[in-house]
């Protein structure tokens, strides 16, 4: 589906920062309209959906399974939870 797999994380990274960056725009756009419409409710879905194949792709590219890490997200967002305690460093690095 795309060049090189397994030796070529940049390729789908940067695919992901691009539609993340196609996202914000269609969001941005929301904030003069009053009402979300049909159109952009399927755009922004149309964006999630690449974004979704691209992070799966980052996942086999670094070895990892897309539900393992979802998983492990939702352990440690479950442990801030209940601990109260935000790690910010964790979170940006």
């Amino acid at each position: 589906m795309y060049p090189n797999i397994d030796m070529n994380w940049q390729y789908v990274v940067t695919g992901f920062g691009e539609q993340y960056g196609n996202l914000q725009r269609i969001c941005k756009k929301l904030s003069s309209h009053e009402h979300i419409t049909e159109e952009t409710r399927k755009a922004i879905k149309e964006k999630l959906g690449d974004m979704s194949w691209y992070l799966a792709m980052i996942c086999c590219e670094f070895g990892f399974l897309f539900d393992e890490v979802t998983k492990d997200n939702l352990i440690k967002l479950e442990m801030q939870r209940k601990t109260g305690i935000f790690d910010r460093n964790e979170s940006e690095g």
